[in-house]
């Protein structure tokens, strides 16, 4: 015999089912065709479910949005613990490099970007597109504070600085490697050499060759 509780939870299920199929649906619509081919319906079909359900859990289009930040929010907590694992700032480097290149390639990053673009002329989304970004810097500067005693060297700048030149510099690179997959083009050169060289930069300062 089911109970009321049992009844309850089997709900409670079905409801967070279907409202991660339509996250999921929705991040997917992002990467491949942007915002604008994100509707409410085509999400809902997408996601295999009622297009009332689109309602139900996020009220609308804006709402998906708005969770979709939020998703953004999680992606930093799963760097963050990668980057737990870094006993060097080059293995840091290299994490945050390798976790940027599967992110792009799987639209990861295009989606997000969408979600900046249309936070623009929206002041909710644009400050939770600011809390992202302040996340980052948060997980950056962590990460720096706790690597750079280890080097027995000064830093030309501050963590907090430091962070703020990375955020920048990330928001910088996908910017352009977005763009360059918009127009059919390949990636500027001089963009991939500069990640490149940064690695190298940062293991020479490691190793005390900086000048």
């Amino acid at each position: 015999m089911v109970t009321a509780m049992a009844l309850d939870e089997i709900e409670t299920s079905r409801g967070e089912t279907s409202r991660a199929k339509l996250m999921k649906a929705s991040q997917e619509i992002l990467a491949s065709e942007g915002f604008k081919g994100m509707s409410t319906r085509a999400v809902a079909e997408r996601a295999g479910v009622a297009l009332s359900l689109v309602h139900h859990h996020f009220g609308g289009k804006r709402g998906l949005l708005i969770a979709a930040l939020d998703e953004d929010l999680a992606r930093v907590g799963r760097y963050q613990r990668l980057l737990e694992q870094a006993t060097t700032l080059s293995e840091a480097w290299r994490i945050l490099i390798d976790e940027s290149r599967r992110d792009m390639a799987s639209g990861t990053i295009r989606a997000e970007w969408e979600t900046f673009i249309v936070g623009l002329g929206d002041p909710e989304l644009s400050d939770r597109w600011q809390k992202v970004t302040a996340a980052w810097r948060e997980l950056y500067t962590s990460v720096l504070e706790r690597l750079l005693p280890a080097l027995d060297r000064e830093s030309p700048l501050p963590p907090s600085a430091l962070a703020a030149i990375l955020v920048d510099f990330f928001l910088g690179a996908e910017a352009e490697l977005l763009a360059a997959a918009a127009s059919g083009s390949e990636a500027a050169p001089e963009e991939l050499d500069l990640i490149d060289r940064i690695g190298q930069l940062i293991a020479q300062f490691e190793a005390g060759e900086a000048r």
